[in-house]
């Protein structure tokens, strides 16, 4: 019965593993940058309990370094990823939408993020 259940979750990881393996590098690009922002995001989080701990103060300082390093790495690989589905690839991009959505996400993330903190009133 277990047994059942591990081998049909194999042959999904199976068959996803090779749908994944059949796309494009620019399609494995744009998963790539947005798992990289995901993460940047997640070590964030992750490290924000360290702040107030003198012992481990540098896990926070390392980690928050990391995250930000993510983040910048997943913005510019957001944008050339962008350009090359637009004008390197001349692809028909509304058959690749999907793509560009997804590696520009963030890009979006960020300008939302400016946009909400400069409205913001102050105090």
């Amino acid at each position: 019965m277990i047994n059942d259940s591990v081998l049909k979750l194999l042959e999904k990881i199976k068959e996803l593993r090779k749908k994944f393996e059949e796309l494009s590098r620019p399609k494995k690009l744009a998963f790539l940058i947005l798992e990289f922002f995901i993460y940047g995001i997640l070590i964030g989080l992750l490290t924000e309990k360290f702040i107030t701990i003198d012992k481990y103060q540098w896990i926070y300082t390392y980690g928050r370094w990391v995250a930000h390093m993510f983040i910048i790495l997943s913005i510019i690989g957001s944008l050339v990823i962008s350009a090359l589905f637009f004008f390197a690839l001349k692809s028909n991009w509304k058959k690749d939408i999907i793509w560009i959505c997804m590696g520009i996400v963030p890009v979006i993330y960020i300008a939302v993020m400016l946009i909400l903190g400069y409205l913001k009133p102050i105090g």
